[in-house]
This record gives structure tokens, C-alpha cells and sequence, in this order.
């Protein structure tokens, strides 16, 4: 679907072409935006978008482009060149895994640019085509993802997916795999577990070993441990908060220590030499060095205890890490296979070391779960002294790349491709891709408690190759977030997101364009997926129900619905724990409705008419849902101007008018005609210029509620009209009107002429003629003759004709006490 009204291969051609300008002339923005300037032929506001859009993508800086827009002269727009390269990414039908493709399509998109100066052309959901410079040619699939995984650009995207990956009580529980250790990878989540080691070293649950020294803890410091909840704990610790030290910052401590320690020099001395045929044991004992260490670091600091059990092997466990880095330092490179301790590779950490430059980060290796490489391995050494600590040096006798081949197909057009890609058969594949290679049981797969998608009477995880988990890893959404969901916009061309910059930028976190982090603003491409945030009881009262809150924040952003095109236009939310479909004219309608509550609200006098206008209106019943808002602020005092944008016939009606195919569709087992609600506004606006003035009267004499008043003419309209016609109706107009004549004694007619001639069509203000038909009894049997062959749809018009009436009434009429 289009966002525009024009031709769709006419909007891909004059997007394409306009944003060819601005990054093909990123270093001469202002020559390059005088050229887009030329090429562009939309709305100004959109033009600025795609500026804006241009910078995030070209610059990292929204207002890279922009700042030239005025001062810019117009010059002839470069020819736009076909496209030389096309990338084909795999959709995959699991969500969770589709969103992370998609993602990763648009960071590798910024990566080509950046890298390779490969501008988009063409780009869509699982396809883009680019054009590269001739002269600086584009290597193989294999290579450039390879290349690509070693970027900042991966890396920064990875560490942002390991902060939600380690969230809540996972740190420490992330699986890393030989299959997919890229180095990207491994950095992003080192950086991430030491930033969450900071900022959680206060929950008493942690299994970690924050500590206070001594010296800060006065008379506390005679304890071996502080113990969790007790008062003069509590109170020392809210007031000492800063000065508490994690984990890895006790490992930086012990690190420093270790190099001056002669029992951890010979524990290393000792391990190098076993390993090297020197020495001919098989077990060696960690416990000196263990206890000298744990000596060293009980004279300056007691620990915070959260269990006592794990507390007293943490500086054990400490130490293994400190010697498998002295090993990575040490120990020479094997020509013939790898050496790995602790699962980990050390030739591999020896070409990452120079990332892992800190004692922290070198500490976060403690917090992950590392596969062990058992199968056609030998056990060089054995660490032993502390029966729940097990490690082993182990010789693996074969060199591996962990990283796989590119989860995409690359084409350079004239030519042929330059990988080998599609669904595989026979052996075991990945469930997600369809292809083979190294498999592993990562945990990208499935949601939360539930059974994969190979066998679902088996719990065991699903197969996923290397790509897969790699193309997870780099997406910081999920759709198994219980804070926002994710919602699939029907965007069929990615270029023209940039025109949709400014819009979508207000929007609760928008992944593709700029908020949770700094990758995504680097990222202009990949979407088709916003986010919406989901409110969750926390105490207090209970949320709104999630849909009604993912429609309070769409109706604040209008213009990105109104861009979203006339037809398929619906967003699909795509997360774990629940399934919608968001009407587009859902939330253009309530976009009208001033004062609509925020979609955290607990409050019941705001959440309980929110899900009643949004309820109607999903139902297809505009006018009830407008009644509902008229009630509300009618009982605040409040005008029709104040309630809604443009009033209700310039405003809420346009809307309708606008939607009526889809709120007439929305009817279940009514024959309604499309102009339904056209009708329903025609005959209501004629009974409301019947009674307004009656109601206005009234209301001016004294106190009474313009509501009561109001219902003394429509209460149960929809029954009556449907039972008796309009004679009820005309009785009481024809009562008050005689009746007002009768106590002016003749000097107050005007309200029965002013009725007289609207209902009988009068021009002049002289009786009609006996045994005319009036225009009220015509326009009625015009439409019963129009509806009421079918019950339930006659008797739906009257309704809603009866809530429109109504509105009209309590948002433009006021009682002395009111005005």
C-alpha cells in the first residue's frame, strides 16, 4: 500500500530520486539539497522530513540537511542510476523473528552507506536494491557480513539487545555458543552485563558479591557480612548507596592484586606448564590462591550477603576468570587445534582481547553461560579445590570460524549471484530459515512458556542456526516485551518512511527512526515496526485494557494514520501476549476528541467512557461513542469547540463521512446502505433545528438540566419512532409550543411558527394548508421506506440518529447556571 495518493511505481520513482540526491551529495550538503529541492514535488512539511530522515541515515544528525533548506538554490537533480546490487533477507513467518530480520535489514543497509557508500534505491521487507560506486566494488555476502559484524554499528546495536536480554533476574543466564560468537556479539554483551552490574548492585536477590569497605562502614565493620534487611543494614546502605562496589569492580580489585601474589603466579606458572608437557599432573588445586585472594579481599571489604553459600565461592569463582585471562596472555597460539578453558576459546579471546581493555569488562565474562566443547576433545588439565567450582583446559583438534555464512543472498544485477541460498531439505535445518549449518539451542526461540515450532509436544528449544541467533542479537525489540508492543505498520516501501520522519518521531518509542537507542536513529529503513508502550498493573488501579491503550497513543499522532493510506491501512500489533489488529479509522475518529485520556491512566472516571468510545467505534457505532463524550463534557461544562476538533459537523462527522465504508462494515448482521451515516447526519441536524430552539427556551427560563430537558423530547426516540412514527414526537413539540403561546396570551408565537414552518416546509409564516403532509412525516417515511426492511438495521439508524440528536443538544445548549 501506498502512502500517497498517486501511482505507486510514480511515488517509489520520486521517492527514490530525491533521497538519491541528499546521499549522493552528503559532502556537498547544501548543493545536495538544492538538487533534492528540484526532484521533490510533494508538500513542504514532508520535504523537511525527508531531510531530516536523510541526516539521521547520512550523518548520525537530523539537521544535517535541513539547516540548508532556505538558503539552497535549485539545480538540476542527478540522473537516477539503476540499481547495480540487489540483497534478498529471509521473512520468516514467526514474528519475533521476522521484526529482528526486518531490523537487521536496515542497520546493514546503514552499514553498506556507510562503509561502502551503497545507496538504497529501491527497499522493501525482505529485498533492496543499492547502487555502488563502480570503482569501489562490493565484496562477497559472506565477506561483507563478516565485515559487518565487526562494525561499531553491530556492536552498538548488540549491546543494546544484551541490556534486554540480561534484564530482570537474566543476568547471567545468557547462553553463549561456539556457533555464533562473533566478536560484535561478545562485546555487546560484556558492556551490557557490566553497565547492569552497576545499576543492580543494590537488589538483595543478585547472586553477586557487592561489598562496602571497611574503612567507610564504622562500627559495622567488625561483622564477616552484612546481611540483607536488617535495619542497620537498610539504613547504613540508603545512605552509602554511591559507595558500594559490584562485582566486576571487585574483580578489578582482584585483578590488580592477583599480579602481586605469589600463589596465584605459581597457580599459573604451574597450569602453563601441564599444559605445555612439562609437568605431567592432570589436576591442579585452585584453593591457595583461591583462599589468599579471599584473605586479601576480607582485610578491606565486607560483603553484602544474599546467599551465604554462593558468597563463600564467589572469590573462587572469581579467580578462574583471572587465570583464564592470564592464560589467554600466556599460553601460545596451537597449530594444530585450540585450547579452551572454562568453554572458552582462547585463541579467540586472544584476538578480542584488545576490546576487552578493562578489568571490567574482562569480569562480565563471569555472567555468562558458556557452551563446553566436550565432543572429540582431550583433558589437558583439571582445576580443582572446591567441589562446586569444576573447570578444565581441554585441546580441541581442529580450527573453527565461529561465524557462519551471510543470512541473506547478495545479486549483482548483470551477473550471478554471489551465494547459494533457499530452503533445504533432508537433515536437520533451522527452524527458522529452513537452512543448515551449525545449529544451536539458543533461547531466541519460542516466546515465554510456550513449546517451540518443530514438535510441540517436545519442551526441548528449536534448532537455530548461527545466522538466525546472530540477526536476533542485533535487534533490540522482541516481541516478548511486557513494556511496549509491536506494532506492524503497512508500509509495502521503506523509502518512504523518510517522509514519515517527523510523524512517527512522536510516536512512544519508534525503533526504526530515533529513541531506544543510538542504533536506531542511525537506522532509517527497516520498518514496517513501531512501538507502543504497555502500561502493567504496579500497585494503584488497574490499567487500561491494551488495546484501548495502543489506541489513545495513535489518536495523538493523526498525521502518521492520515499518511498511512485509505485502504489496508491497519496496524497489526505483533507481540507475545496479545494479538490485535488497530483500526486506522479507529483512532483518525478519535483523534477529533479533545481531552482523551492518557493511555497509563488508572483512573476509572477517565478509563471506563475511554473503553466506551473505543469499544463503539470498533463496533461501528460512531454516534453512541460521541455521545458518550458529550455526556462527559457536558456534565464539565464544557462546548461543543472545547469536546471536538472542528465541531461535530466540521470535525467528528468529516471523519465519519470519510469512513463510513468501514463503520458501516463493522455492523454485524445489518443490511446497512454505505450512505447510512450520511442519512443519519441529514435527519438528525433536521430534528435538532426543530428542537434546538424549544431546548434553548426552556433552558434560559431557570435551572433545569439541559439533559432532562433535552430527553423530554428524544428519550427513547429510536423506540417510539420505530413504534408510533412521528406523531409522539409532534405532540410534544406541538404541547410546549401551544403552551408557550397560551401563557404569553398570543404576544410569544414565534416558537410555534418557527416549528410550524420547519416541520411543514413553510416559507411564509401562515398556517398550512389542512391535510398537508409534513416534511418531518416525509423525510421519516422516506428513510423507514430506505432501512426498515431489515429490523435490526432500522432500528440501529434511529439509534444512532437519536445519540447524534442528542449530542448536538448537550454540547450547544446551556441552562442560565451554565452560560
Amino acid at each position: 500500500m501506498s502512502l500517497l495518493v498517486s501511482d505507486k511505481e510514480e511515488t517509489t520513482v520520486h521517492y527514490a530520486e530525491t533521497i538519491f540526491q541528499l546521499l549522493a551529495g552528503v559532502e556537498e550538503p547544501a548543493r545536495a539539497v538544492g538538487r533534492a529541492k528540484a526532484s521533490w514535488s510533494g508538500s513542504r512539511p514532508d520535504f523537511q522530513s525527508m531531510l531530516r530522515a536523510a541526516g539521521a541515515f547520512a550523518r548520525d544528525n537530523d539537521g544535517y540537511f535541513i539547516r540548508y533548506e532556505n538558503e539552497a538554490e535549485l539545480e538540476e537533480p542527478l540522473p537516477l542510476p539503476e540499481a547495480t546490487h540487489l540483497f534478498v533477507f529471509p521473512v520468516p513467518i514467526e514474528p519475533r523473528m521476522r521484526v529482528a530480520y526486518s531490523y537487521m535489514q536496515g542497520i546493514f543497509l546503514k552499514y553498506l552507506y556507510a562503509r561502502h557508500e551503497a545507496i538504497p534505491r529501491e527497499v522493501r521487507q525482505g529485498w533492496a536494491e543499492v547502487v555502488c560506486n563502480e570503482e569501489k566494488p562490493l565484496s562477497g555476502a559472506d565477506e561483507l557480513w563478516a565485515d559487518f559484524l565487526k562494525s561499531e554499528l553491530a556492536e552498538s546495536s548488540m549491546e543494546v539487545s544484551a541490556r534486554g536480554w540480561i534484564s530482570g533476574y537474566g543476568l547471567g543466564k545468557k547462553e553463549v555458543d561456539d556457533s555464533f560468537l562473533s566478536e560484535s556479539y561478545l562485546t555487546g554483551l560484556a558492556k551490557a552485563t557490566v553497565a547492569a552490574d552497576e545499576q543492580r548492585r543494590f537488589h538483595p536477590q543478585l547472586y553477586t558479591i557487592p561489598a562496602y569497605r571497611r574503612e567507610d562502614l564504622g562500627k559495622l565493620a567488625d561483622r564477616d557480612h552484612l546481611k540483607f534487611g536488617e535495619p542497620a543494614t537498610e539504613e547504613f546502605r540508603k545512605r552509602n548507596k554511591s559507595k558500594e562496589l559490584s562485582t566486576v569492580q571487585i574483580y578489578k580489585f582482584l585483578e590488580e592484586k592477583a599480579e602481586e601474589i605469589p600463589e596465584f603466579r605459581d597457580l599459573v606458572d604451574e597450569v602453563i606448564s601441564a599444559v605445555n608437557g612439562e609437568d605431567s599432573r592432570k589436576e591442579i588445586s585452585l584453593l591457595t590462591a583461591a583462599q589468599k585472594l579471599e584473605e586479601l579481599f576480607r582485610a578491606e571489604f565486607v560483603p553484602l550477603v544474599s546467599n551465604q553459600t554462593y558468597t563463600n565461592l564467589a572469590i573462587p569463582d572469581l579467580t578462574r576468570y583471572l587465570l583464564l585471562w592470564d592464560l589467554v596472555e600466556r599460553l601460545p597460539e596451537s597449530e594444530s587445534g585450540r585450547i579452551t578453558f572454562l568453554g572458552w576459546d582462547l585463541s579467540y579471546l586472544r584476538r578480542v582481547k584488545k576490546v576487552f581493555d578493562t578489568p571490567e569488562l574482562r569480569g562480565s565474562l563471569k555472567f555468562t553461560r558458556k557452551n563446553k566443547p566436550l565432543k572429540k576433545t582431550n583433558l589437558l588439565v583439571k582445576i580443582v579445590g572446591f567441589d562446586k567450582l569444576k573447570a578444565e583446559l581441554r585441546f580441541v583438534p581442529e580450527k573453527t570460524d565461529p561465524v557462519e555464512s551471510a543470512p541473506f543472498e547478495l545479486w549483482r544485477f548483470g551477473n550471478h549471484r554471489t551465494v547459494k541460498y533457499g530452503v533445504e531439505s533432508g537433515g536437520k535445518v533451522c527452524t527458522v530459515c529452513g537452512k543448515g549449518g551449525n545449529l544451536s539451542k539458543a533461547g531466541i526461540l519460542p516466546e515465554s512458556k510456550k513449546r517451540h515450532f518443530d514438535n510441540p509436544q517436545v519442551s526441548d528449544p528449536p534448532d537455530v542456526c548461527a545466522r538466525c541467533v546472530q540477526v536476533a542479537s542485533l535487534a533490540s525489540i522482541s516481541t516478548a516485551g511486557d513494556d511496549y508492543a509491536i506494532v506492524e505498520v503497512p508500509v509495502e516501501n521503506f523509502l518512504e518512511l523518510f517522509a514519515l520522519y517527523e510523524s512517527l518521531e512522536g510516536i512512544s518509542r519508534l525503533e526504526t527512526l530515533k529513541t531506544l537507542n543510538r542504533v536506531s536513529s542511525l537506522s532509517v529503513f527497516p520498518n514496517k515496526y513501531l512501538l507502543l508502550s504497555r502500561k502493567r498493573k504496579k500497585g494503584g488501579g488497574s490499567p487500561l485494557p491494551q488495546t484501548a491503550q495502543y489506541y489513545l497513543q495513535l489518536a495523538r499522532h493523526p498525521h502518521f494514520m492520515e499518511r498511512l493510506g485509505a485502504s489496508g491501512g491497519n496496524l497489526e500489533v505483533i507481540a507475545a501476549q496479545d494479538r490485535a489488529k488497530l483500526k486506522r479509522e479507529v483512532a483518525l475518529t478519535l483523534s477529533v476528541l479533545r481531552r482523551l485520556p492518557y493511555y497509563s491512566t488508572t483512573n476509572n472516571d477517565e478509563k471506563v467512557p475511554a473503553m466506551s468510545i473505543i469499544g463503539m467505534l470498533e463496533r461501528g457505532r460512531p454516534y453512541e461513542a460521541l455521545y458518550e463524550a458529550a455526556k462527559r463534557a457536558h456534565a464539565s461544562g464544557l462546548r461543543e469547540a472545547q469536546v471536538i476538533s472542528g465541531g461535530i459537523k466540521d470535525g467528528y462527522d468529516e471523519q465519519i463521512k470519510k469512513f463510513e465504508p468501514h463503520f458501516v462494515g463493522e455492523q454485524k448482521g445489518a443490511m446497512m446502505r454505505q450512505e447510512f451515516f450520511r442519512d443519519v447526519q441529514e435527519f438528525s441536524d433536521y430534528l435538532d433545528s426543530i428542537l434546538r430552539p424549544l431546548v434553548k427556551l426552556e433552558a434560559n427560563e431557570g435551572s433545569a438540566s439541559v439533559s432532562g430537558i433535552a430527553r423530554k423530547y428524544t428519550g427513547d426516540l429510536a423506540t417510539n419512532f420505530s413504534e408510533n412514527g412521528v406523531q409522539k414526537f409532534m405532540y410534544q413539540v406541538s404541547s410546549f409550543v401551544e403552551s408557550r403561546e397560551r401563557k404569553s396570551k398570543g404576544k410569544e408565537s414565534w416558537p410555534k411558527i418557527n416549528s410550524r414552518k420547519i416541520i411543514y416546509g413553510l416559507e411564509s409564516s401562515n398556517p398550512p394548508e389542512p391535510g398537508t403532509k409534513t416534511v418531518l412525516e416525509q423525510k421519516f417515511l422516506s428513510y423507514q421506506s430506505k432501512y426498515s426492511e431489515d429490523k435490526q438495521t432500522w432500528k440501529r439508524f434511529l439509534r444512532e440518529v437519536e445519540m447524534r440528536l442528542l449530542s448536538l443538544l448537550l454540547l450547544n445548549v446551556r441552562n442560565k447556571s451554565q452560560a
